[in-house]
């Protein structure tokens, strides 16, 4: 393994923000879209995980397919088909509409 690597590839290490993170929760921290890997307070450091396949809350009015772009709704903190955020990855298996998680 390289001498000079900082984070193994898909994750990185921040310091958590005002009202800390909660581990398994999707999250943006800046131009980040990812998976908290552990409960922090505000002020301490954090894994956020930017690579992978998770099961995420979802908008319970939408279905989508596997393959569709999903994005991030930061206001109800959940995945879209709609655009209301960033796209943050593609769905890695259908989900009805009444589904209440999705793959991303």
């Amino acid at each position: 393994m390289a001498d000079n690597l900082i984070t193994e590839p898909g994750k990185v290490t921040l310091v958590a923000p005002v009202g800390g993170v909660t581990g398994g929760n999707g999250m943006e921290f800046g131009e980040y879209f990812g998976v908290a890997a552990s409960t922090e307070v505000a002020g301490d450091n954090f894994t956020l995980y930017t690579e992978g396949t998770y099961s995420l809350p979802k908008d319970t009015t939408e279905a989508f397919l596997e393959g569709d772009r999903l994005y991030w709704d930061n206001v109800d903190l959940q995945l879209s088909v709609t655009e209301v955020g960033p796209c943050v990855g593609i769905a890695a298996a259908a989900a009805a509409g009444a589904a209440t998680t999705g793959q991303v």
